[in-house]
Parts: structure tokens; sequence; C-alpha cells
């Protein structure tokens, strides 16, 4: 496939990225603090991990859209790909980083609505593998992939499914 089959529009990726929204939203709908720290029975991160992760990525992703990240490098540590399990203590509070997912759509939208055609076809940064679309499109698929997971959490928690 060349790098041209992967042109995208910020209409389409809107599209994409309000619907990871709403998954994640109705998936965490619901669950408290003490809930998010569910840790599965056998092995795997709580929907607080879950859901910081997406944050830490959300970083990424405004970057992408040329918007200001919310949470810097630091915020996102206990949430990276490699962190440690999660340590109860230092873990966010879960309220808080839903009300973070809020501000990071806000400015995704706008970053995505001000993003020209020709953006999105070329490459955010010298030495970055696909454009910055196809980019987009993979830091979606991975956020998607973590919404799914935030719903079979719900069920661990015993809350009812919410998609």
């Amino acid at each position: 496939m060349t790098e041209a089959a992967l042109t995208t529009s910020n209409g389409i990726l809107t599209f994409l990225y309000d619907f990871n929204h709403a998954a994640i939203t109705r998936n965490c709908d619901g669950l408290t603090h003490a809930d998010s720290l569910f840790v599965p029975p056998n092995g795997g991160n709580c929907a607080n991990w879950v859901l910081g992760h997406i944050l830490a990525n959300r970083s990424f992703i405004l970057e992408l859209v040329k918007e200001q990240p919310l949470w810097g490098e630091a915020d996102g540590e206990l949430y990276s790909m490699n962190s440690k399990p999660l340590d109860r203590a230092r873990a966010r509070p879960f309220e808080s980083m839903l009300a973070d997912l809020e501000l990071t759509q806000e400015r995704l939208r706008r970053g995505l609505e001000n993003l020209s055609a020709k953006e999105l076809d070329l490459k955010h940064e010298e030495g970055a593998t696909r454009p910055r679309g196809a980019q987009l499109h993979f830091m979606h698929f991975h956020e998607a992939y973590h919404a799914g997971q935030l719903g079979l959490l719900r069920r661990m928690a015993g809350k009812p499914g919410a998609i």
C-alpha cells in the first residue's frame, strides 16, 4: 500500500475519535475510584491504568493535531506502556482523569478541525514512519482497543455492560 492510499480526512478522524470518546465515557460511567483500581484475577491492568494510558497517549495525539497536550511526560509515567503495575497509592483520582478526557476531546476536535488535508498527508516530524493522518488512524485503533478493555473491566467490577 502506498502512502497516497493512506490519505484520510479530518472529518473521518473526528468521527472515529468521537466514537472512541463515547465508548470510553460509557464504559467508565458509574465506576468509582475504588472500582477503577480492581485488578483482574488472572493478570492485566486495572481501569485506572487503562484510562491513564489512554490519556498519556492523547498527549502524543494532541501534538499530532498541533494542540497543547494536557499531560506532560511525568504525568503519564505511571501509565506508560512498559510501566510497572500501578501503585494504588499513586494512582490518579479516576474522576479527575474523566475530566481530563473531556478536555483532551475538546482539544482533539479543535485540532482536527484546523488541520488541512495536506498536513494529514505529511509526516509530522523527520524520521516519522507514516504520514500524520495514518499515525492518527493508528492511534485511534490503539485507543479503541483500550476502550474495549474498559468495557470488560467494567463488567469485572460488577457493573452492567454499557455498550
